[in-house]
């Protein structure tokens, strides 16, 4: 992963993905810029535009009550789903 100071995008292939709340970029980054408040050592709040940390798009973060019913969390996923190897 690169250092933070080394986290500028190119804006090359910038698009305005906002609406739709995603977690992934269309360019595979998960890793995203965002403006946030901190209270108490948490996060209190954050704003919903976000900004790919690899190629500049703009994306809407998403929030709890996005989350679709069915959707499963990572913990509570079977390891042998995804064990973070891509298989060939």
């Amino acid at each position: 992963m690169k250092e933070i100071k080394d986290l500028k995008p190119s804006y090359e292939n910038a698009m305005d993905l906002r609406g739709e709340p995603t977690h992934v970029c269309v360019c595979g980054s998960m890793l995203w810029n965002i403006k946030a408040m901190f209270q108490d050592y948490e996060i209190s709040m954050y704003f919903l535009d976000m900004e790919c940390s690899e190629c500049g798009s703009m994306a809407t973060a998403p929030t709890l009550p996005d989350m679709p019913e069915d959707y499963v969390m990572m913990d509570d996923r079977p390891k042998e789903e995804y064990d973070g190897e891509e298989e060939d």
